[in-house]
């Protein structure tokens, strides 16, 4: 591929990347959650929720995210208003399980899974000592090790007791790893997950914006469908890994750009009833050029 159509790719991402971000502020404050109106711990635990119940309907479609998630905001929720309400763990942790139980049927073993994955969530953000990345990651890994609800393996548990105790400052970098694995220790958590809820926080809030260039964006298969379409062909059996690849060789200083190709697989190149000539990397296409 010639380096000026590269670059006009890039450029192109970007701009998409832009309207991304855009859709995403406006559906999280449809349901109560933005920066203006919230405390950043407010904010932190509504988008793991948000996430959390996105997460649950792919298993369980009956699942209301957006019923679910605005009860929850509005009733426990640190609304910056003359009726500001404090934090309450077990209140927020009862009310967000019967918000659940109102749309759908979990067993008692994922209701277990969902509250205990809430329950060190919202215990790692209320107990944070400071508001940055660092203060975050290391109350995760305090309240993993001290949870009863998680079985850490051993040398898991021995990285994250070293992190915890560490005296030390940590680097962007390693707040970003600490984070994405205490997310993925969690009873409902997952790698992906842990990307998911980083990429919201840094880069449609605008927190902690010192971590964009640790990211790995968040990932879904139909990525793959533009890329193939304009000549950069991905791997099926390792797309995840390429895409990071990718992301971090186009954009290496925010490689969670490249997460941009998603909203083009779903708008423009879609699997049927594609849209090619209002597509934005249509120029690049050797199909249609």
């Amino acid at each position: 591929m010639r380096p000026e159509v590269m670059e006009h790719i890039v450029e192109q991402l970007r701009e998409v990347d832009g309207l991304l971000k855009e859709r995403l502020e406006k559906r999280f404050a449809s349901i109560g959650i933005n920066r203006v109106g919230l405390s950043l711990q407010a904010l932190l635990l509504g988008t793991f929720i948000v996430l959390l119940f996105e997460e649950l309907r792919r298993k369980f479609p009956v699942i209301n995210v957006r019923k679910v998630s605005w009860k929850f905001m509005r009733r426990v929720g640190d609304v910056a208003s003359s009726r500001k309400k404090n934090y309450n763990n077990a209140r927020a942790l009862r009310d967000v399980l019967q918000a659940l139980n109102e749309t759908s049927m979990l067993d008692e073993g994922e209701l277990w899974r969902l509250s205990a994955t809430i329950s060190i969530v919202s215990k790692s953000i209320m107990s944070m000592n400071d508001g940055n990345a660092e203060s975050f990651a290391r109350s995760l890994l305090k309240n993993l090790v001290e949870s009863s609800e998680v079985k850490l393996r051993g040398d898991q548990l021995n990285r994250f007791k070293i992190f915890v105790n560490l005296e030390r400052e940590l680097s962007a970098e390693e707040s970003v790893e600490l984070i994405r694995s205490g997310i993925e220790a969690l009873p409902l958590g997952s790698r992906e997950m842990a990307n998911r809820y980083l990429y919201y926080i840094v880069r449609v809030f605008g927190i902690w914006p010192n971590l964009r260039r640790h990211l790995e964006p968040p990932i879904t298969r139909r990525m793959i469908r533009p890329l193939s379409e304009i000549g950069l062909p991905i791997s099926i059996k390792s797309y995840k890994a390429d895409i990071v690849k990718l992301g971090r060789s186009m954009f290496p200083e925010d490689p969670a750009t490249i997460s941009a190709l998603d909203l083009i697989a779903s708008v423009w190149c879609r699997k049927e009833r594609k849209r090619c000539k209002e597509c934005p990397l249509y120029f690049a296409c050797p199909r249609l050029g």
